[in-house]
């Protein structure tokens, strides 16, 4: 009898740069749509283009793009950690033991949509201790993915003299 394992784990580096690059389109899009649509794509983030665009919004609409902004650069911050854990786990062939590769980009992507709503819509300090929890808990998982790879494949022989 055959087990098969597919391997969609790749596909989420995909879903994870779109879920990189989407806060930064809904703020560029809540931005515009706050300014009437007066929005200067050639020059947009000099300190004369910030400073208009702060003035012209409404405080809580410039908060809300702030925070978009915010976590768009950690999730770009994190993806190479990610991508490596996912290509390392990928190379020494974790899913031939468990489907622990395709478990872990599911729970990863989880905690980062997680921090994305928590950074987003957080109201409260007792609020921002979600965000903090699951960015540690993807950093560690993305570790921890790394430390596997890293186990699996240290007693393979690279090359011989």
């Amino acid at each position: 009898m055959y087990y098969y394992i597919y391997n969609y784990s790749i596909y989420g580096i995909i879903a994870f740069w779109v879920l990189s690059v989407l806060p930064h389109f809904i703020g560029l899009f809540i931005i515009a749509k706050a300014n009437n649509w007066n929005y200067d794509n050639l020059r947009p983030w000099t300190l004369a283009q910030t400073t208009k665009l702060r003035a012209s919004v409404p405080v809580e609409t410039w908060s809300k793009f702030e925070k978009l902004e915010a976590v768009s650069r950690n999730s770009f911050e994190s993806f190479p950690l990610f991508a490596t854990a996912v290509i390392l786990g990928t190379v020494a062939d974790l899913l031939r033991d468990s489907n622990c590769l395709n478990a872990y980009v599911l729970v990863f992507l989880g905690l980062r949509i997680i921090y994305a709503l928590a950074y987003v819509f957080a109201r409260t300090q007792k609020w921002s201790y979600l965000r903090t929890a699951s960015w540690m808990l993807s950093i560690v998982s993305s570790l921890g993915i790394i430390y596997q790879a890293a186990a699996k494949l240290s007693d393979r022989v690279v090359m011989s003299i």
